[in-house]
């Protein structure tokens, strides 16, 4: 096993907020979290470790998560649960990592500010795929792999021009 990081995520169960030490320990450089990631504050992501939430993301107050791994949001106990929350800023999110959606519950994109992923895969078999409750923006590579993307009244912006970084 090869240790990670230590850092500070705050739990949800039943309405009550606990604030839990964990020290994340990788097997084959990937990370596991349960529930609902409450990020509150810096989180960094190497280029050779994958977090695997099951469960959805949260991101207030001042966090910001520089990725250059692959951040797996997945399917959760409780169907409803697999969302990405933004309430930070524009630039909560940044490097050359990627996230994946992928679950086969429908996924909302969404918080008070939309978000900017530099690479972005939807799998997602529900029959309501994911939904955007905000615009997004990616960089570089977006890759269709399975599912709808609903965007009402949002947008969904590819800012690349490489027909190779559409999949």
């Amino acid at each position: 096993m090869k240790k990670i990081s230590l850092i500070y995520v705050p739990a949800f169960r039943v309405g009550i907020s606990l604030w839990l030490i964990i020290s994340i320990i990788g097997i084959n450089n990937r990370c596991f979290s349960q529930d609902l990631f409450y990020a509150k504050g810096s989180m960094t992501l190497k280029s050779s470790c994958s977090v695997y939430i099951k469960g959805g993301l949260k991101a207030d107050g001042t966090a910001s998560i520089n990725n250059s791994g692959t951040v797996y949001i997945q399917n959760h106990s409780t169907p409803g649960n697999e969302n990405w929350t933004n309430n930070v800023s524009t630039t909560m999110l940044s490097d050359s990592g990627t996230v994946v959606f992928n679950s086969s519950e429908q996924q909302d994109i969404g918080g008070t500010y939309s978000t900017t992923f530099y690479n972005l895969e939807i799998n997602n078999s529900s029959s309501g795929g994911v939904t955007l409750l905000k615009n997004i923006t990616v960089t570089n590579q977006l890759t269709l792999t399975d599912g709808v993307v609903t965007t009402g009244s949002n947008y969904l912006i590819h800012q690349d021009t490489t027909a190779a970084n559409l999949i």
